[in-house]
């Protein structure tokens, strides 16, 4: 047989004398459960375990969203320090205690598998059996439809648990949290939901139905975009409209938009009206209606764009759409990024995360080092403050600036903000379609065709190209010359290792070998031109020299 109360009480006393202050709690707890002297009991609990803690749970409690709907007052529970980071629960309008809650128990549940969406859920009251909303409410906002929010609003008290329920927000049924992202269409939308399997359902039919509304002209509302998808497109309208119909597949709504800036007019014009038709209000489609600069159209698609950063994506490229929650995640978590550049399945498969503050070390990361446009993700502000009409003087004689104006561009932001590269691939290459479309430009009496080839590569490939490149990249660094002779000096040895390995990569694709070793010669003698060019002193003249004698010997033939 088990102590009766009594026993119960004097055991608990005799343990509280001895300091065992757990120990004694238990035993007072089963006395009062026995029915006991129980006014008695719970008097001296409070004294004993309440007094002193009280000014903390209060301060604690008033942190949270909860405390200007729920006073501190009517709550209905109380929590009994027991051991650490454990609590006794006591209800104070049933007069009974509850069990306990360990906040150990919810800091070991494991991290959400899910990066950036918020989080929604529906249930009575007992935060003890959803610890992973709690973990959850730690990175991202949680939304709770409570049926007793007296009872759940009281573990805010807890002030272990302060960082998890401060920022939830609480709703007392289904039709007030509809009507709250009804009203607030620039909220992003929970994705994830809990409670019981019923819940869950009826959640997701909320999810649909507001997701739904977010995708009219009604509903959409661009005041909270965090990333514009950027489509630059010129004359491939059935591409442009391929991907674009595969991208509105995706589960955000106010998050994300697709921004499309169409130039050309000779090919695919049926298929940019299709386009143009399509009613989902996250796209966002200007048809220029003239052939404009291909540098022009990329910075008309920003100047399109609302969100706080910008995508760039061509139009024979897939977004994987599957490793967007991580980098809206990215974008979130580090406000300071300037630039990202993502992993891509072709271009840049080997990509590591990593990441540069802003100034010589995100410079070195990016310049160079960004041929190919998909899955460049720019902050837009920074981007469009970026002194265009200036670096368009360049544009007439500087051959590097005609093939890779952006090259010149992403640069600078390094200057402005922290720089990424990031090993989550982003970007699915699609089959290079230039040959396809420069036929249907002679099918259509067209003679000039969009890239010129010399046999097996592209003029823009060629050794007399790639040379001609290298000049174009000491004209940038003239350009960024007042930054400071170690940015420069940064600047010429990017620009040496660029050209050397373009020069073997041109090699590598067969291309007039026999002139392989005059266009090393050509390079050695440019890499001595560019040293001269600067204000360099003989110590940092040796040390770039000696870089350009590496980069040579690192892409001879053997």
């Amino acid at each position: 047989m088990g102590l009766s109360g009594k026993e119960l009480l004097l055991y608990g006393c005799n343990k509280f004398e001895e300091e065992n202050y757990s120990e004694a709690l238990e035993a007072f707890v089963l006395a009062y459960e026995k029915g006991y002297e129980k006014d008695g009991i719970l008097n001296n609990i409070y004294n004993c375990y309440m007094v002193g803690n009280e000014q903390e749970f209060r301060a604690s409690y008033e942190e949270c969203s909860i405390y200007e709907e729920i006073s501190y007052e009517m709550c209905s529970l109380d929590f009994i320090p027991y051991k650490e980071e454990e609590y006794f629960i006591y209800d104070k309008l049933e007069e009974r205690f509850k069990g306990s809650i360990s906040v150990k128990e919810i800091k070991e549940v494991g991290e959400p598998n899910q990066e950036f969406s918020d989080l929604s859920a529906e249930f009575e009251w007992d935060w003890r059996q959803y610890k992973e909303i709690l973990k959850w409410a730690l990175q991202r906002k949680v939304y709770v439809i409570c049926q007793d929010k007296k009872r759940a609003a009281s573990f805010c008290k807890i002030p272990e648990l302060r960082d998890y329920l401060k920022k939830i927000i609480f709703f007392e049924n289904q039709e007030e949290y509809q009507q709250y992202f009804h009203s607030h269409t620039d909220v992003y939308l929970p994705r994830i939901f809990f409670g019981s399997v019923e819940k869950q359902k009826e959640l997701l039919k909320i999810w649909q139905e507001e997701h739904a509304y977010r995708l009219t002209p009604e509903g959409r509302n661009v005041n909270n975009v965090l990333l514009s998808i950027g489509i630059p497109t010129h004359d491939r309208g059935h591409l442009a409209l391929q991907k674009v119909k595969i991208l509105l597949n995706m589960p955000y709504d106010a998050e994300v938009e697709i921004v499309v800036s169409k130039n050309g007019l000779t090919l695919y014009q049926e298929e940019y009206r299709q386009l143009g038709q399509i009613s989902d209000a996250r796209l966002r489609y200007k048809d220029h209606d003239k052939e404009l600069k291909m540098q022009l159209n990329w910075r008309k698609t920003a100047e399109l764009a609302k969100g706080k950063y910008l995508m760039f994506v061509s139009d024979e490229d897939d977004v994987l759409q599957e490793s967007l929650e991580h980098y809206l995640s990215v974008l979130t978590r580090n406000p300071e990024l300037a630039f990202i550049k993502a992993r891509t399945e072709l271009q840049y498969p080997d990509l590591h995360t990593k990441e540069e503050k802003k100034g010589i070390a995100a410079f070195k990361e990016i310049f160079l080092g960004n041929n190919y446009l998909s899955g460049r993700i720019v902050k837009r502000e920074s981007f469009l403050n970026l002194p265009f009409e200036e670096i368009d003087t360049y544009a007439a004689d500087t051959i590097f600036y005609l093939y890779y104006a952006h090259e010149w561009w992403f640069p600078l932001l390094g200057f402005e903000g922290d720089c990424r590269s990031d090993g989550v691939c982003l970007i699915s290459e699609g089959e290079d379609v230039r040959d396809a479309e420069n036929e249907a430009l002679l099918k259509n009496g067209k003679d000039e065709l969009r890239v010129p080839r010399e046999g097996i590569i592209a003029d823009y490939a060629t050794y007399k190209s790639r040379l001609e490149q290298f000049k174009g990249y000491i004209s940038f660094i003239h350009f960024i010359e007042d930054k400071g002779i170690d940015i420069v000096k940064t600047g010429v040895k990017n620009a040496m290792a660029k050209t050397a390995y373009m020069l073997r990569l041109a090699y590598e694709c067969n291309y007039r070998r026999d002139e392989f070793t005059g266009a090393l010669e050509q390079y050695g003698k440019l890499c001595m031109w560019a040293v001269e060019e600067f204000a360099f002193n003989d110590e940092q003249k040796t040390e770039l020299l000696n870089w350009a004698v590496y980069c040579t010997q690192s892409v001879g033939i053997k």
